[in-house]
């Protein structure tokens, strides 16, 4: 679905991408903790790294939601407008 193409905003492309990077990058962090539990001790610079790629991972999340709800709202303001 096209929705954006008046405007040359693909909006349908741009939630795709934007979930298919959060799929990837959210298999890697698990596979990041996958590999620090099986391989016995950690250390305090494995459990930095860790905080910092879920820092990442939650800020990406963040963006999405945030403008997914921008988006969500600002239909709600058309339809009522039009309705």
């Amino acid at each position: 679905m096209d929705i954006g193409s008046a405007s040359g905003i693909n909006v349908g492309q741009l939630f795709q991408n934007a979930t298919s990077g959060l799929a990837k990058d959210g298999a890697a962090l698990q596979a990041k903790m996958d590999q620090l539990s099986a391989g016995g001790e950690i250390d305090q610079m494995d459990l930095v790294d860790l905080q910092f790629a879920m820092g990442q991972y939650n800020a990406k999340l963040e963006t999405i939601s945030s403008i997914t709800k921008s988006i969500q709202d600002m239909l709600k303001s058309l339809a009522q407008r039009t309705g």
